[in-house]
């Protein structure tokens, strides 16, 4: 015969010892100090048949038995359990549920706010799935109740919310100001930075067309030199492709970048084809300075190739450059 037979019968209104099983039905944890009952295991020995599933309480910690319903810690009989505090190293694994009351994990992905509606009456919200990320931020601090500041940020299915294709526009970025002032409200909607150890770096490369609506503006590199400050002009355009040169020392050497250089700061492949186009303007007032042709490449003014050329003051010369991969040349033309 076997001792630890598991029992046929559970009287939970006592406790027993049969053949190996305690059945009790309620074990209750007192505290020495508090005098009190802090935790405790119960079956539910006076349980209704139709209690609801959150009274149904099995385990409890830092309450009463009859205070076991409020519990800092409870595991109910459906297996959920409630825990005020808690420290977990380990790895979870769940399906849905909410962090702080706002932020949602679920099947769909992890979400903060209501993510409904992108209107932008509708507040801070956050949306991060496999197929989109939408972040929607809002200065409450400006405006009134349904007109405040605001930037949306959208990547992946439906970016654009005004497209009938929800993949028509992957990347969609959104600001709406209501701030009075220039210099706080006419702040770039995008920036984009970009350094290396040689200045500026390429901080957009597209591969196909930009189409803007507004103006697009170009700072220019603005380049003074004198008999003291830089013994050449260097024309390489890691600020841009405008150049406004400032020269009060007759006959300084200009330089155009190698072809080299070009690829290096456009970070195109080596034996690809392509154009760049630069302005070159010498200011009212300067003193010569002559352009040199590069080592590595043709200049032309029209249609004669030149070894230099004089650059005077109150003038403007567009340089194009053109390359099919393998030869080179600059075309130079005077557009004063």
């Amino acid at each position: 015969m076997n001792d630890w037979a598991e029992a046929t019968f559970y009287d939970n209104t006592q406790v027993t010892i049969d053949r190996g099983i305690i059945t009790a039905g309620t074990v209750q944890l007192a505290n020495k100090n508090s005098q009190s009952i802090v935790a405790g295991i119960t079956g539910g020995e006076n349980e209704a048949a139709n209690e609801t599933e959150a009274r149904k309480v099995r385990i409890w910690a830092g309450a009463s038995k009859a205070n076991r319903f409020t519990a800092p810690f409870r595991v109910l009989q459906d297996g959920s359990f409630v825990a005020t505090k808690g420290t977990i190293t380990g790895t979870i694994n769940a399906k849905s549920g909410t962090i702080g009351n706002k932020l949602l994990v679920s099947g769909e992905g992890i979400s903060y706010g209501d993510v409904s509606t992108w209107d932008y009456s509708t507040g801070e919200k956050m949306l991060l799935s496999p197929q989109a990320i939408r972040i929607q931020t809002q200065d409450t601090t400006v405006g009134n109740s349904n007109n405040h500041p605001f930037g949306r940020v959208a990547l992946g299915k439906g970016a654009n919310s005004q497209s009938s294709y929800d993949f028509g526009t992957i990347a969609h970025i959104y600001k709406y100001d209501v701030l009075n002032s220039y210099s706080s409200a006419l702040q770039p909607a995008v920036l984009i930075e970009s350094y290396t150890q040689q200045g500026p770096g390429v901080a957009l490369k597209t591969n196909g067309s930009i189409v803007a609506r507004g103006g697009i503006v170009e700072m220019g590199n603005y380049i003074a030199t004198d008999s003291s400050v830089m013994s050449v002009i260097n024309l390489y355009p890691f600020n841009g492709s405008i150049f406004i040169i400032n020269n009060k020392t007759a006959n300084k050497p200009a330089y155009l970048p190698s072809v080299q250089t070009l690829r290096y700061i456009f970070g195109i492949n080596i034996w690809q084809a392509f154009t760049f186009r630069m302005v070159v303007i010498s200011m009212r007032g300067n003193s010569n300075f002559i352009l040199q042709k590069p080592t590595d490449a043709t200049l032309y003014n029209g249609n004669s190739a030149i070894e230099k050329l004089t650059i005077g003051g109150n003038t403007q010369y567009e340089l194009l450059f053109i390359t099919d991969g393998s030869t080179a040349y600059w075309k130079i033309k005077n557009i004063s």
